[in-house]
This record gives structure tokens, C-alpha cells and sequence, in this order.
């Protein structure tokens, strides 16, 4: 079924039809994804977990160069860059020169911080983080 926004003028009557023909369709692809949400989320949860234990590894690797507060959700989290008080420039220079997107935590309104995101495949997450090492021991260190 289709729902066109143009079909929708307030005060015309068209909005009962608009509600009543798009109602059983949402309510269908809710229903359906409620059933398989378990099979939807399954490989997501997995991967995420994974690479959440590679995560936590390498920060305690590099343990002399990050700070973080354990997350417990999520596919992302804020660390802190020890010595590094401009995390803008360094998620600048890095997206350049290492095709490593960070973004820095001003965007968020905490700028002594910088979020990274683990919810892609093992071997890009394993590839960017030696890249943010490699990007550190260059730059920072």
C-alpha cells in the first residue's frame, strides 16, 4: 500500500482515509518485526559483543594513551586521549591521513573526548584501531 504525504490536507477528510490505509501496514511490519526480531538481532548482538572484547583489549593496550568508562550498551563509546587537549584536530588529522573517522566529543559537548563506533565488521574495527595507534605514536607521542 502506498501512503503519499501530499494525500494529507488538514480539515479535507483526507486524513481519516490517509490514517486508516497506513495504520494496518504499520501495524503489520511492527507485528513482523516483533516475530523475528531475535533472528534480526542475532548477528548484530554477535558482532557487537566481539568486537566489544576487541575494544576493551586494546584499550587496555594502549591503556598509556586512553582513559574510558566502560560502556554496557551500545556499539559506540567516549574515551579520552591522554595529552591531547584539541580532539577535533586530531579526528581531522587522522580522517586524513588514515581514513579513520572519530568524532570529537565538542559535538557532543564534551570536548576533551572523542567517540568511536564498533558496530562494523571485525576487520575494519581491528584495521582502524591499529591505524588510531599508528596515528598516535606519529602525532602525539
Amino acid at each position: 500500500m502506498f501512503c503519499p504525504a501530499r494525500s494529507y490536507q488538514a480539515g479535507s477528510g483526507t486524513e481519516r482515509l490517509h490514517n486508516a490505509v497506513c495504520v494496518p501496514l504499520v501495524e503489520a511490519i511492527g507485528a513482523k518485526v516483533i516475530v523475528t526480531a531475535p533472528t534480526l538481532a542475532a548477528e548484530r548482538r554477535r558482532v557487537a559483543l566481539s568486537n566489544r572484547s576487541i575494544l576493551d583489549s586494546w584499550l587496555k593496550e594502549n591503556a598509556d594513551n586512553f582513559k574510558w568508562p566502560e560502556t554496557f550498551g551500545g556499539v559506540t563509546c567516549f574515551a579520552s586521549l591522554k595529552g591531547i587537549e584539541d580532539t577535533e584536530r586530531f579526528c581531522r588529522s587522522l580522517a586524513k591521513e588514515h581514513g579513520v573517522m572519530l568524532v570529537p566529543g565538542l559535538c557532543f559537548g564534551h570536548p576533551d573526548l572523542i567517540r568511536l563506533g564498533f558496530g562494523c565488521t571485525e576487520a575494519e574495527l581491528v584495521a582502524g584501531l591499529h591505524r588510531i595507534s599508528a596515528h598516535m605514536a606519529e602525532a602525539y607521542l
